[in-house]
């Protein structure tokens, strides 16, 4: 992750070749990008578009509420100079999972963020990441079984894509980052949603991009269902922190 405070002449002409992008691809026909379904969900899956709340984080998809949504102050830490720092940035956050009125899930979550910087003064200022590390913990405890709960650990060492597991007893399911989207054989730059892999077999995903789709298998258990969804919500969520 780079960023450059550059002079006028040098501005000038990104905002022309940016404008330039921007007519090609109003010429050409503007879609709404959305994440590809993996091959094993289709047509086999539950399809759950997201609706958000434009004034609060809470979230309606299937069946499923996402209400009590509590984020905790971000905390940031720099250790170093002038020149080069490390930046340490930390947020909790939770929420119930719902099926109407009733609250099946409660669950909670840690994001972190570790990063080394290097600033570089001269004609260009440059400020450059040289590390970064993300993470995201979060306990999910069904509601009526508060002693049993599931565990989400994500990793990101970038420039590497993001990946962890979600765990219970024997169940295992594996997270990753997809930066593929629908009728293009490319991947994206930014990150286009995450896949839940079992057996070698991918049972669901959550789409990032705009309002966003769950999207469920339905031979599921409908605890791996909810387990599922309750991951979905925490990996949107997570973005909170890195948005700014």
């Amino acid at each position: 992750m780079r960023r450059f405070l550059f002079n006028k002449k040098t501005c000038s002409i990104l905002f022309l070749l940016f404008w330039t992008t921007s007519i090609s691809m109003i010429a050409s026909g503007c879609r709404i990008l959305q994440m590809a379904v993996p091959p094993s969900l289709q047509g086999q899956s539950l399809t759950l578009p997201i609706k958000r709340s434009i004034w609060t984080n809470e979230m309606d998809f299937g069946a499923y509420r996402v209400r009590n949504v509590q984020l905790g102050w971000t905390e940031t830490h720099r250790v170093g100079g002038w020149i080069a720092k490390h930046v340490a940035s930390s947020q909790r956050f939770r929420f119930s999972l719902q099926k109407g009125n009733e609250v099946i899930w409660e669950n909670k979550c840690l994001v972190t963020r570790n990063k080394d910087v290097v600033k570089f003064r001269g004609p260009i200022r440059l400020k450059l990441t040289t590390q970064q590390k993300d993470s995201l913990h979060c306990a999910f405890s069904p509601n009526q079984e508060s002693a049993f709960f599931w565990e989400l650990d994500l990793y990101q060492d970038y420039p590497q894509p993001s990946q962890g597991r979600l765990h219970s007893n024997d169940t295992r399911f594996r997270v990753k980052a997809s930066h593929k989207v629908q009728g293009s054989e490319d991947p994206i730059f930014w990150l286009a949603g995450y896949t839940f892999e079992s057996q070698g077999r991918v049972l669901g995903a959550v789409d990032a991009l705009t309002e966003g789709v769950v999207w469920l298998d339905r031979g599921l258990p409908q605890q791996q269902q909810d387990a599922l969804a309750s991951t979905s919500v925490a990996l949107l969520l997570q973005q909170k922190l890195f948005s700014h």
